[in-house]
């Protein structure tokens, strides 16, 4: 178990992740505090899981100003399992707030549940979506709130392809410059 005792401001000369979290079994508590960026460099995550965790949390606290994801999943080839990310405000994470990084729905996430979490001034027109997953089953996403976006034709606020056995509840999406059409909800494939 870890937890922040302060704000961190990290200004990496290249693209990183200001924590990589590596092993199983890890709650990080952010303990009120804030994960922020504080320069322009471009391709800077707030916190990655690396590939093939199991229970993992992240909560209580904020991931700011990030030019990438908030939070990163990867699992390009071993999916997660039993992740919990909670109480989270992404704010101004100008890729996405949430994504995972696997492309073949064989590999999805196992039982990642994303609750109270908000995401404000996340998704640059034209970068990506709020929350993304293409794969993933026997989740939970409750108590989302995603607000002042910015999005050009095709973004959307929450991408979930291939998501089965999961239940999504009391989501909450509003304020949105949007050019052209907006796709505020595009989710494929949900079975409960």
């Amino acid at each position: 178990h870890y937890t922040l005792g302060e704000d961190i401001t990290f200004s990496p000369l290249a693209a990183d992740s200001i924590i990589s979290i590596e092993s199983s079994d890890v709650t990080l508590d952010l303990g009120g505090w804030s994960i922020i960026q504080g320069n322009a460099t471009a391709g800077v995550n707030g916190i990655l899981i690396a590939e093939g965790l199991e229970r993992v949390s992240v909560m209580n606290g904020t991931i700011r100003n990030v030019t990438g994801i908030g939070i990163v999943i990867n699992n390009l080839v071993t999916p997660q399992k039993n992740l919990i990310i909670r109480e989270i405000l992404f704010d101004g994470c100008q890729s996405r707030g949430i994504s995972s990084t696997n492309v073949l729905p064989l590999l999805p996430i196992q039982k990642i549940r994303i609750e109270n979490c908000s995401f404000t001034e996340c998704l640059l027109p034209a970068t990506g979506d709020s929350i993304i997953f293409l794969s993933a089953t026997r989740s939970v996403f409750k108590n989302i709130y995603i607000a002042n976006q910015s999005v050009a034709i095709g973004n959307k606020t929450l991408f979930n392809a291939g998501v089965t056995l999961s239940s999504i509840d009391s989501i909450l999406v509003e304020r949105f410059i949007a050019t052209g059409s907006l796709i505020g909800f595009n989710s494929n494939n949900i079975a409960a």
